[in-house]
């Protein structure tokens, strides 16, 4: 009987701990996209400021091959997108996994820096909020 308790109090903390564990360790992968996205807005800026002109598709991958492109959790978008009301360009860092968990990190930038970093959510779900990035980053 004694057993049985114990094996019932241990399943209800297993209960309650796993899902925070798996919390946390979506919230570190965030952390290192969000640092990916800003690496790579870094990384074009630089392009941008040496050659006058933003860099293509080709030359995206290129800037992004070996310093932002750390591990598979992420893809780097190949485009720079133009904001329509302003001069501002962006580029998309996307997570999207099996497991469920879907966002992007939106990085807007101009020849003069990184003005900002986003979490939107990529999907129905409101992961951003649930990984505590709702707010602005940058």
């Amino acid at each position: 009987m004694e057993l049985l308790i114990v094996m019932i109090i241990v399943a209800v903390m297993a209960a309650v701990a796993v899902p925070q564990y798996r919390r946390a360790v979506e919230r570190g992968r965030a952390m290192e996209g969000l640092a990916n996205a800003r690496q790579a807005a870094e990384n074009i800026i630089t392009y941008w400021i040496i050659n006058d002109a933003l860099p293509d598709a080709s030359g995206i991958t290129e800037l992004l091959s070996a310093d932002v492109l750390k591990n598979n959790s992420f893809t780097v978008s190949s485009e720079i997108y133009a904001e329509t009301e302003t001069d501002n360009q962006y580029i998309t860092v996307i997570r999207k996994t099996g497991s469920g968990w879907s966002y992007l990190f939106k990085t807007i930038f101009s020849k003069d820096g990184i003005l900002s970093i986003e979490c939107k959510n990529y999907g129905d779900n409101d992961d951003c909020a649930e990984l505590g990035l709702d707010t602005d980053l940058y």
